[in-house]
């Protein structure tokens, strides 16, 4: 399953080299208000990303599978998760060749 989400990110990477973020602006009056979030304190506006709510979907998808939640878990519970980098690592050079 990881491998699969890997490929599709890749392949989304890949299509927004052709995007502009002037279009994306132009085709989306309301991006500055889609695009962003305020809390009490802060506000994050990610409007002026080259992002699409097809990469957006994708990304939060990709976030909620359980190798990344229980990855994030560990980190925030103090534990080591060193390896992890290790096995991205070795997993993007096996398939770099591919796109």
């Amino acid at each position: 399953m990881f491998e699969i989400y890997i490929r599709q990110l890749l392949e989304l990477a890949e299509n927004h080299k052709k995007i502009n973020i002037v279009d994306l602006f132009k085709a989306d009056s309301k991006r500055l208000e889609e695009f962003s979030i305020e809390t009490n304190e802060i506000y994050f506006d990610y409007s002026k990303n080259l992002l699409t709510f097809d990469a957006y979907n994708k990304l939060v998808s990709f976030g909620a599978i359980s190798y990344f939640t229980d990855y994030i878990r560990k980190m925030f519970n103090g534990e080591t998760v060193v390896h992890a980098r290790f096995f991205k690592l070795e997993f993007f050079q096996n398939i770099q060749g591919e796109f």
